[in-house]
């Protein structure tokens, strides 16, 4: 589990990996009260062949002051179990 630090409506980038071709894709599994998706882009990671990784970057803005859990999940839409869970608190200040 990782610790961001950010001040109410701060855009707080969540930066995760993926490998290109695979199907996999990072989604936004627990949203809680008070916290917000923004934005999410796709964009390439360091240069390299191809299927090199991709990173997902999911903006969230708070809209309170708190202590959010927000959980992602990676997996491919047609199979039901994800391959990979993170999770992120995110503690925001005024």
């Amino acid at each position: 589990m990782e610790h961001v630090s950010a001040a109410v409506g701060q855009p707080i980038p969540i930066v995760l990996e993926s490998w290109g071709g695979s199907g996999y894709r990072w989604r936004l599994r627990d949203v809680p009260p008070g916290l917000r998706e923004a934005e999410r882009s796709l964009e390439p990671g360091a240069a390299g062949p191809p299927g090199a990784p991709l990173h997902t970057v999911f903006t969230l803005v708070a809209d309170a002051v708190g202590s959010y859990s927000v959980g992602f999940v990676l997996q491919r839409p047609w199979e039901a179990t994800p391959v990979e869970e993170r999770r992120y608190i995110v503690d925001v200040a005024e």
